[in-house]
């Protein structure tokens, strides 16, 4: 199976509330190694969908100059977070490279998920309590 790959000169991935997968992340505690998808990432989590130049028009992807940013989305839609690449010199970004970097995106939202069920899980429940012989719920 051929490996699917977008070249770029950077890359970033922000993943509200948990941790990106290792191997994935150039970002850690909010703060990326390219200083500038910082801003676009975050307008990308807070905006909720990919748009454009930062207008509240609905697109496909973000490009501002080198760069291109696809929402990473969580299970039932929403956003959980924005992976992006960049490069130096201009680029026109392709259909491909689109497709390619929303399938890593698809990659990093199932890996996170997977992370948030088995966390879920792994969480310890309350006991039950038994009431004239009948268990019921802790707290009811």
């Amino acid at each position: 199976m051929a490996r699917s790959q977008v070249t770029a000169d950077a890359a970033c991935c922000y993943v509200k509330e948990l941790a990106v997968p290792i191997g994935i992340a150039l970002v850690r505690d909010d703060v990326s190694k390219e200083p500038f998808f910082d801003a676009l990432v975050e307008q990308i989590v807070l905006i909720g969908e990919p748009c454009a130049d930062g207008s509240a028009r609905r697109a496909p992807l973000m490009t501002r100059g080198h760069t291109l940013i696809v929402a990473i989305e969580g299970a039932e839609g929403r956003t959980i977070g924005a992976l992006g690449v960049g490069k130096r010199t201009e680029r026109n970004w392709s259909v491909v490279d689109l497709r390619r970097l929303t399938d890593l995106a698809r990659f990093v939202a199932t890996s996170v998920e997977s992370r948030k069920q088995v966390r879920e899980q792994r969480r310890p429940k309350l006991p039950a309590k038994r009431t004239n012989g009948r268990a019921r719920a802790a707290g009811t």
